[in-house]
């Protein structure tokens, strides 16, 4: 199964010291390296848009090579644990999108994770996601658009559904003391969101892993 990747220069610590070597086993990793525009590589800084646009164009073009048959598009801030591939075939039958859920309490996606069956109706979605997002100057990026959109359901001409959070994990809420963070024994994929900078990504990579 081919897994699509996107990230700039900020990240890719990430990319070489957790995704690629907990991800490499399972998936034939198809990676793109952006170039850095947002400076910082933080959530809303400038630049950012930008940025989760070529992520948007990126995903669009995997769709459009991989028509009928199915992939992952994921951020570089995640770890996978084992049988994680047996599982995203598991949850995908019936649906032709399904993606990590945000948090336990609220309808939100998390765009960082998902595994699709490519269609013309899935391009057609991130197309206008696409075109939402070229006419911000800031703000927040692709999973605002996405989330709008998905709730709307004016759009919506295909099967979607969200990822087990119990296997497919990210903390869910904006904690304080990463001890706070209570990791299901069921997990087989981290998303390590929730929190911003890098330092702070592999503080809770790291936590997560050693649990």
């Amino acid at each position: 199964m081919n897994l699509y990747c996107f990230y700039s220069k900020s990240h890719k610590l990430l990319f070489e010291k957790y995704f690629y070597p907990s991800a490499n086993s399972e998936f034939n990793i198809i990676e793109k390296k952006s170039k850095q525009v947002c400076k910082t590589g933080l959530f809303a800084d400038a630049g950012w848009i930008e940025t989760q646009t070529k992520k948007v164009q990126w995903w669009i073009s995997a769709m459009k090579e991989n028509l009928g048959k199915i992939i992952v598009c994921s951020d570089v801030d995640v770890q996978f644990f084992e049988g994680s591939k047996s599982i995203l075939l598991s949850e995908i039958k019936g649906y032709d999108i399904a993606f990590q859920k945000n948090s336990d309490d609220k309808p939100d996606i998390c765009s960082g994770f998902f595994v699709c069956r490519c269609s013309l109706d899935l391009i057609k979605f991130m197309e206008l996601v696409l075109i939402n997002l070229k006419n911000k100057k800031s703000g927040s990026g692709e999973q605002v658009e996405i989330n709008n959109l998905l709730l709307s359901e004016s759009k919506i001409n295909f099967k979607w559904k969200y990822l087990d959070r119990k296997h497919f994990w990210n903390p869910g809420f904006k904690y304080e003391s990463i001890n706070n963070l209570t990791i299901p024994k069921e997990i087989i994929l981290h998303h390590a969101n929730w929190c911003i900078g890098i330092q702070n990504k592999i503080k809770q990579l790291d936590f997560v892993k050693n649990k």
